[in-house]
């Protein structure tokens, strides 16, 4: 991990040197576990400052945080699968104490991002629930290579994921399945000819 003081760019997991040269050291990790964190300018993830073809691997993990970045949250295409960002989702509400959520000027996806349902538990109620993970002021241009969700509690799951608020917003929205709802026609049309069956087999009998 890289630092350039203040009001500059955090670089994770860059490949450094001459042209061509490999860091050995390039996997960076940044952590952020029920904080605040504030990046005056540019987040990289797999950011390579020679422009060659050498990238490094780099983890971003958000729980229960608010990360804020004064310019772009960029995630090099080109180093993808090699870039993995991680939510951690312990409450419903931004940010400290709830989950972890980004704020950016601007956001270029790519890699793998994982959800983490773990600590949330079973959300109160029945409905939905919105989880703005990362929210910018100009727009995400690119989105994830691939998202997986972790720890859904039993009878929950992601109704949505994805672009919203013109391109402003990447959300996640959890919905709880209804018990009381009304089969489809096929699964009614399985069933009532299952029960035939059976009243069938009890006549013969």
């Amino acid at each position: 991990m890289q630092a350039q003081g203040t009001n500059r760019s955090l670089r994770v997991g860059a490949v450094s040197g001459g042209i061509g040269a490999f860091d050995p050291g390039s996997r960076g990790e940044l952590s952020l576990n029920n904080s605040t964190a504030t990046v005056g300018r540019d987040l990289r993830l797999g950011f390579n400052a020679n422009n060659g073809a050498l990238f490094g691997e780099a983890m971003l993990e958000v729980r229960s945080s608010l990360l804020t970045i004064g310019g772009e949250l960029r995630m090099d295409a080109l180093a993808a699968p090699g870039i993995e960002t991680i939510f951690g989702i312990d409450g419903l509400v931004r940010g400290l104490g709830g989950y972890g959520a980004i704020d950016a000027e601007t956001a270029s996806l790519a890699g793998l991002v994982t959800v983490d349902f773990t600590g949330l538990g079973a959300p109160p109620g029945f409905g939905d629930w919105v989880f703005d993970l990362i929210a910018t002021t100009t727009g995400i241009f690119r989105d994830v290579d691939d998202v997986q969700f972790l720890g859904l509690a039993g009878g929950y799951y992601v109704s949505f994921c994805g672009l919203a608020e013109n391109d402003q917003v990447w959300r996640v929205v959890l919905s709880q399945a209804d018990p009381n709802q009304v089969p489809e026609t096929a699964a009614l049309a399985v069933l009532l000819f299952g029960l035939a069956g059976l009243a069938l087999a009890r006549r013969r009998a």
